[in-house]
């Protein structure tokens, strides 16, 4: 279980108490100092799933790669 907070489930919209998860997947980026990773932000109700790649910022190198 990632950290907790008050905010908006990802999932359902419900407001209030909250937990992070964070998904890591091995792809080097700059958005994230390294290999890139990204959150989710759930309520208890909700069933946590992997969201796949959502916004990556790549180096020019990397582009290139693509």
């Amino acid at each position: 279980m990632g950290d907790s907070e008050w905010g908006t489930c990802d999932y359902c919209g419900t407001e209030g108490h909250i937990d992070r998860t964070y998904f890591r997947y091995d792809i080097d980026c700059e958005c994230c100092n390294n290999k890139h990773f990204e959150i989710v932000y759930h309520c208890s109700k909700c069933e946590v799933e992997d969201p796949g790649i959502r916004k990556i910022e790549l180096s020019k190198e990397l582009k290139h790669k693509i």
